[in-house]
């Protein structure tokens, strides 16, 4: 039987434990970056689209699954520790499938300085925080944000299944620092060598 459905034979902790990956994987279903038709595959990324080399690159080592719908790419990244509940989603689109500019304005706008910091990370033209869980079993928190050329929208969640902190090896899984990372190797890949 399915961790998940632990809730209804009564074990409260089992299905508490897996309540903060249901939501990372309802994160992802309702943000449109994995369809039911959507499969694994070896393809390389399309001519101008540098992100499968980056991805890969900045995992090192981890495990990566890559899945790809029509213009969109998911990448799925777990930890390389058999033991670390760590995994992250990372979607790339084009721009406007996540971060609608007008709505990320209006917001933007609409906050003051304190929740700006907390709400606009840092990375690419546009960044905002989108979704986030905190609880039993774990969390999980999601940031999009536009490419500076405004022509990729990515986002990440990041989703942790009950770790009180994170290894110092395991820096790849901090979702802020991951989106600085992110823009600023697709703008070195598209400067070139």
């Amino acid at each position: 039987m399915p961790k998940w459905l632990a809730f209804l034979r009564g074990d409260m902790t089992t299905a508490m434990r897996s309540l903060a990956y249901l939501v990372f994987l309802l994160c992802l279903v309702l943000a449109g970056i994995a369809s039911a038709h959507s499969h694994p595959t070896s393809r390389s990324a399309p001519a101008g689209n540098p992100w499968e080399q980056i991805i890969q690159a900045l995992a090192s080592g981890q495990m990566i699954e890559r899945q790809q719908d029509s213009d969109r790419i998911l990448f799925f990244i777990t930890s390389k520790r058999a033991h670390t509940p760590l995994s992250a989603g990372i979607s790339v689109a084009p721009k406007g499938t996540f971060l609608d500019r007008a709505e990320y304005e209006k917001a933007y706008a609409a906050a003051d300085d304190d929740e700006r910091q907390r709400k606009f990370p840092a990375g690419g033209m546009r960044a905002m925080l989108t979704s986030f869980f905190f609880g039993p079993g774990g969390s999980s928190y999601g940031i999009v944000s536009t490419t500076f050329d405004d022509r990729f929208d990515v986002k990440i969640v990041v989703a942790d299944k009950g770790s009180a902190h994170t290894p110092g090896d395991e820096g790849f899984f901090d979702g802020f620092a991951l989106n600085q990372r992110l823009h600023r190797a697709y703008e070195a890949a598209l400067r070139g060598p």
